[in-house]
């Protein structure tokens, strides 16, 4: 076994030295800065390095030649904050705030103030604000101030800055990012910008006067990012509560959007390029149930219809942060590596990198000839990639030791397959047993060596209470009376035996199904026993309230006699005609309970129609008659969609959603929010009111059987548990968001189902 266990470390030892260098491309790290952002003047080169001094009040501001630090000089900038930074005309330009203004400041090369400026009308700025200053060719600068865009003129250091619109999402400078030859109109265009709506967006055009040529309707997201290559420009949007993309392209010689497509996958893993063949492309990282694929497409217009070159990602790397391209190859930065692929999705590098363990955030990626520049406000890396000339070789060693010596330690151990079997009988038990239940093992002295955390629980064993002491000891207490006979008689009788057992802890009454193997041999030696235990109040409940839902079900027709014969008695004048009212709407309650307790009893078929979603919402809205619920306003939201699912019980779901916001309303009276909205693999229905709220504490418990926060005994926590089956049987996901004392949301994410033909 020594021998097996050494011949397996060579091989991992082996793998390990390997894994980065037998590719055609290398990296190694040659600078790093803890506390703060690199920018770097690939025309000198020079690099500035922007920081919080340690007071984390002053900004500081190193410089040096070459990317190497050495021979800095450094500068603080007194109370300005550096919001935003770039390099304009072979200075450094930052956008900073002082005493809730904003300032443009330009410093030299030497770290002297050349200019500044100061940009009215801000107040109350947050940490938390965008900003994005960007200039092109010329001494034009472009800044968007949270959604106010301003247009900059720099004539020897004398600014002229115009604020020009607001409800601006994104820019990006025309010229700057096209080749002439590929565009037969709009010649004159100097920058796009994207003017966000609450449901659609504007995309506009501007020449160098600021005079729109061209607007564009799209749609828009929360978070909206521009890029133009050639004659196309790109618009990623992406969404709250959504784990997709939307990209739109609009081709300037066609004038008209031609491609509208969803990727699911976040804006940071989508990438457009300019080949060496001049054309277009867009890359991107897609999964799915087991693996990551890197993307290549040409974009045209058949977009939907062309073939993309689609390669694996290595198994030794996880979570892609961000894709980036750059002289003809991609980029993949992931949590613990950086990965690099070609035009034809040939892998050219694999190196472990720590990005997840040193940056807290996504570190922006930058390319200077051979260097790579990851950088963050609070760490940066810089890396120098080089080529590797001897990768062919590593890849036939890597080959004998991914197949050769593999074949090696399967022959040891096969000579070594006795001790297998050996400990096969006891492996067994660990793996059939369930994962979140209770784990015990005991040796041939029935002392307890091993036992799971759910194990420690139950018997409330401590980190600091030992083991290797005789199980009848940790069972000395009267609850545990039934479980320790049964260990006596499976002891006695050296036999497998299986009880349903109830304990009782904290005036809680819980049921297990418990279980006692002992543990043989190959040889037949007794070895010890294996415990195991497995709650089973949830299932027990269930079962119990599918017996009530029969008797409600019978319960129905009796209902439906008293109803008819009150609505004929309703009819008559007098002083009864109050006690009539009564009586027909403790009987409509009545129903709805019975019907609540049906719904849960009922079986998990699904009767699959296709309805639409904002006729499903006004149905559920109908249900609340205003006479009753006279200060309660049910509003409807969303999105106008057709989706497949099973109606009456989604409605009845969604109803019992409303009924507890309403309870959750002081005195009901306040707002109920009825939302949907759809993406490219889910349907999403919310309700949402501006209640009580929950606590954590609330949150944790709202979905176990029967819990209800009502304290006047109406409720019996059956509509819970009512939306938690519906969505269930949707393959769905149940989200809740709840702030105490401000309300609470319920989001259905239902997944799209189609019809069976």
């Amino acid at each position: 076994m020594k021998k097996i266990i050494f011949i397996f470390l060579f091989f991992l030892l082996g793998q390990a030295l390997l894994a980065g260098y037998k590719f055609p491309l290398d990296i190694t790290k040659v600078e790093s800065f803890l506390g703060g952002n690199i920018l770097v003047d690939t025309t000198q080169p020079r690099t500035f390095l922007l920081k919080p001094n340690w007071t984390n009040q002053l900004d500081v501001i190193t410089t040096w030649q070459g990317i190497k630090k050495q021979n800095s000089i450094g500068k603080n900038l007194n109370n300005y904050q550096i919001k935003s930074s770039i390099i304009f005309a072979h200075n450094l330009l930052l956008l900073t705030s002082y005493k809730d203004s904003l300032y443009f400041i330009t410093l030299d090369t030497n770290l002297n103030q050349t200019s500044i400026f100061n940009l009215d009308g801000f107040e109350d700025l947050q940490s938390e604000d965008n900003f994005k200053i960007q200039s092109n060719s010329s001494n034009k600068v472009i800044a968007l101030v949270n959604s106010k865009l301003y247009v900059c003129d720099i004539h020897q250091n004398v600014w002229s800055v115009q604020f020009m619109r607001e409800n601006i999402s994104d820019f990006v400078f025309f010229q700057d990012h096209i080749e002439n030859n590929k565009i037969k109109t709009f010649a004159k265009l100097n920058y796009i910008f994207l003017e966000a709506n609450p449901s659609y967006g504007i995309l506009k055009l501007v020449d160098k006067n600021e005079n729109l040529i061209q607007q564009y309707k799209v749609n828009s997201g929360d978070k909206n990012s521009l890029a133009i290559f050639n004659h196309l420009i790109f618009i990623k949007s992406s969404f709250y509560n959504a784990s997709t993309t939307l990209v739109q392209v609009i081709d300037l010689n066609k004038g008209k959007q031609i491609i509208t497509k969803y990727f699911d996958c976040s804006p940071e893993l989508i990438s457009f390029n300019r080949g060496e063949d001049g054309e277009v492309y867009l890359s991107y990282i897609s999964r799915d149930e087991d693996d990551t694929y890197f993307n290549i497409c040409k974009v045209s217009e058949n977009f939907e219809n062309g073939k993309c070159q689609k390669s694996l990602l290595p198994d030794n790397v996880f979570e892609p942060i961000s894709l980036n391209y750059n002289n003809g190859n991609y980029y993949v930065v992931l949590r613990n590596g950086i990965i690099a692929y070609d035009k034809k999705g040939n892998l050219q590098l694999n190196e472990f990198v720590l990005i997840g363990k040193n940056f807290s955030g996504k570190p922006n990626v930058n390319f200077f000839k051979n260097y790579i520049v990851l950088s963050s406000n609070s760490y940066s890396e810089v890396f120098l990639q080089t080529k590797n000339y001897f990768w062919l070789f590593y890849s036939v060693l890597d080959l004998f030791l991914s197949y050769i010596v593999p074949v090696i330690l399967l022959l040891l151990v096969i000579l070594y397959s006795r001790l297998y079997y050996e400990q096969k009988k006891t492996l067994q038990d660990l793996i059939n047993l369930p994962s979140s239940g209770i784990f015990i093992i005991l040796n041939e002295r029935n002392e307890l060596i091993n036992i799971n955390q759910k194990g420690r629980e139950f018997l409330e064993i401590d980190i600091y209470i030992p083991l290797q002491r005789a199980f009848p000891d940790y069972l000395v207490s009267a609850k545990y009376d039934d479980l320790l006979r049964l260990f006596l008689i499976s002891e006695e009788e050296k036999r497998n035996l299986s009880k349903r057992i109830s304990i009782i802890k904290n005036n809680i009454h819980t049921e297990y199904l418990f279980n006692i193997s002992p543990i043989w041999s190959v040889v037949g030696r007794f070895k010890g026993f294996v415990v195991s235990g497995y709650d089973i109040t949830e299932q027990l409940e269930r079962k119990k309230l599918s017996n009530w839902a029969q008797l409600a079900h019978d319960m129905q027709t009796n209902l439906l006699t008293i109803r008819l014969n009150a609505e004929q008695m309703k009819c008559e004048k007098g002083e009864n005609l109050s006690r009539i009212s009564k009586i027909l709407f403790q009987v409509t309650t009545l129903q709805k309970r019975v019907r609540d307790i049906v719904t849960v009893g009922r079986s998990s078929n699904l009767e699959l129609v296709t309805t639409n979603s904002l006729k499903l919402l006004e149905q559920v809205s109908l249900e609340f008659d205003k006479n009753v619920f006279q200060n309660v306003d049910i509003q409807i939201l969303g999105n106008d969609f057709d989706l497949v699912c099973d109606e009456p019980k989604l409605i009845r779901a969604i109803r019992n959603a409303v009924e507890n916001g309403i309870k959750a309303l002081p005195n009901q009276i306040g707002e109920i929010e009825l939302s949907c909205w759809a993406d490219s693999r889910y349907n999403y229905f919310q309700i949402k009111d501006n209640g009580r709220g929950m606590n954590e504490a609330v949150k944790q418990k709202m979905l176990t059987p029967y819990f209800s926060t009502s304290k006047d005994g109406s409720g019996f926590g059956i509509g819970t548990m009512i939306i938690q089956q519906v969505i269930e049987l949707h393959r769905g996901k149940l989200l809740v968001n709840s702030v105490e004392n401000q309300g609470t949301e319920l989001i259905f994410q239902l997944p799209k189902l189609k019809l069976s033909k």
